[in-house]
């Protein structure tokens, strides 16, 4: 009712021993009796007064004149409800389709492209200008550990190294 935690209410006792000290017992009983009256004297003037009545018709006439629906309404459910619809409507669509990429990508990947004379065909050409290295064609790394003669691979013009 008052909403009042431990730390609260050790610190009201304490206030309490310190302010009535040998007297808090007595202090106490006449505060529960007189809390007890204040009670019985409530209850009995709703009694008499018919407050309680009145409030319930009240409460009646509300209840029926709201319709059924607005008083079942849950925005959460209607809210999770309206974001799977749109799920359904917008998302489907979209991981179809990213799917479908996804799954051409991979085609591409794993079928060699081939000409009509059924050569392989790179299928990222390179710009017009490019040198041939850069269409996928040999590119001249140097001489190879393979061969014998260093010099044979030297363009011309240039010495060898000792």
């Amino acid at each position: 009712m008052f909403n009042l935690g431990p730390t609260e209410i050790v610190a009201i006792v304490v206030m309490a021993i310190l302010i009535f000290g040998p007297r808090l017992p007595q202090v106490a009983a006449e505060f529960g009796s007189w809390l007890m009256k204040f009670r019985r004297s409530v209850s009995d003037l709703r009694r008499d007064s018919g407050i309680d009545r009145e409030i319930m018709e009240v409460r009646r006439q509300v209840e029926n004149s709201v319709p059924r629906e607005a008083r079942n309404f849950d925005p959460a459910r209607s809210l999770r409800q309206g974001v799977e619809g749109l799920k359904r409507e917008v998302g489907a669509p979209v991981i179809e389709e990213l799917s479908a990429a996804r799954g051409a990508l991979l085609e591409d990947r794993r079928e060699p492209h081939l000409g009509p004379d059924a050569t392989p065909v790179n299928p990222y050409p390179a710009p017009k200008g490019a040198s041939p290295e850069a269409d996928g064609g040999p590119a001249d790394l140097g001489p190879s550990p393979a061969d014998p003669d260093p010099t044979a691979a030297q363009p011309p013009g240039i010495a060898p190294h000792p």
